[in-house]
Protein backbone atom coordinates (compact mmCIF):
# COMPACT_ATOMS: atom_id res chain seq x y z
CA UNK A 1 0.00 0.00 0.00
CA UNK A 2 1.23 3.48 -0.51
CA UNK A 3 -0.43 6.75 -1.83
CA UNK A 4 -0.01 8.41 -5.23
CA UNK A 5 1.75 11.13 -3.62
CA UNK A 6 4.68 9.00 -1.46
CA UNK A 7 4.95 6.83 -4.83
CA UNK A 8 5.31 9.92 -7.28
CA UNK A 9 7.64 11.54 -4.71
CA UNK A 10 9.93 8.38 -4.17
CA UNK A 11 10.06 7.68 -8.33
CA UNK A 12 11.07 11.45 -9.01
CA UNK A 13 13.98 11.29 -6.25
CA UNK A 14 15.68 8.27 -7.51
CA UNK A 15 14.96 9.40 -11.13
CA UNK A 16 17.11 12.21 -10.38
CA UNK A 17 19.40 9.92 -8.44
CA UNK A 18 19.64 7.95 -11.35
CA UNK A 19 18.17 4.79 -9.28
CA UNK A 20 15.14 4.54 -11.01
CA UNK A 21 15.21 1.28 -12.60
CA UNK A 22 16.16 -0.40 -8.84
CA UNK A 23 13.60 2.14 -7.34
CA UNK A 24 10.80 0.51 -9.24
CA UNK A 25 11.79 -3.34 -8.74
CA UNK A 26 11.89 -2.16 -5.17
CA UNK A 27 8.11 -1.06 -5.49
CA UNK A 28 6.81 -3.44 -8.13
CA UNK A 29 8.40 -6.84 -7.42
CA UNK A 30 7.82 -8.54 -4.27
CA UNK A 31 4.34 -8.02 -3.50
CA UNK A 32 1.49 -9.47 -5.36
CA UNK A 33 -0.91 -6.85 -4.45
CA UNK A 34 0.08 -3.54 -5.10
CA UNK A 35 -2.17 -0.84 -3.96
CA UNK A 36 -2.23 3.10 -4.81
CA UNK A 37 -4.39 5.23 -3.13
CA UNK A 38 -5.25 8.44 -3.77
CA UNK A 39 -4.93 8.72 -7.36
CA UNK A 40 -6.24 12.01 -8.86
CA UNK A 41 -5.64 13.67 -5.47
CA UNK A 42 -2.72 16.13 -6.58
CA UNK A 43 -2.74 16.65 -9.97
CA UNK A 44 0.61 14.96 -11.88
CA UNK A 45 2.69 16.64 -14.63
CA UNK A 46 3.90 14.75 -17.66
CA UNK A 47 6.90 13.23 -16.38
CA UNK A 48 4.95 11.63 -13.25
CA UNK A 49 2.38 10.63 -15.64
CA UNK A 50 5.29 8.52 -17.39
CA UNK A 51 6.93 7.22 -14.12
CA UNK A 52 3.07 5.92 -13.07
CA UNK A 53 2.85 4.14 -16.43
CA UNK A 54 6.19 2.81 -15.94
CA UNK A 55 5.11 1.09 -12.76
CA UNK A 56 2.13 -0.17 -14.06
CA UNK A 57 3.08 -1.45 -17.47
CA UNK A 58 6.12 -3.69 -15.04
CA UNK A 59 3.07 -5.03 -12.83
CA UNK A 60 1.40 -6.02 -16.13
CA UNK A 61 0.96 -9.91 -15.85
CA UNK A 62 3.29 -10.21 -12.58
CA UNK A 63 0.95 -9.34 -10.11
CA UNK A 64 -2.35 -7.68 -9.81
CA UNK A 65 -2.40 -3.59 -8.85
CA UNK A 66 -5.58 -1.71 -7.00
CA UNK A 67 -5.88 2.20 -7.68
CA UNK A 68 -8.02 3.96 -5.39
CA UNK A 69 -9.22 7.77 -5.70
CA UNK A 70 -12.08 10.02 -3.75
CA UNK A 71 -12.73 11.57 -7.05
CA UNK A 72 -16.37 11.44 -9.09
CA UNK A 73 -15.85 8.31 -11.85
CA UNK A 74 -16.76 10.93 -14.00
CA UNK A 75 -12.98 13.18 -12.77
Amino acid sequence: FITAADLLMQLTTALRRNQLEETIKRITKPYKLLIIDEMGYLPMDREQANLLFQVVAKRYETGSLVLTSNLPFGQ
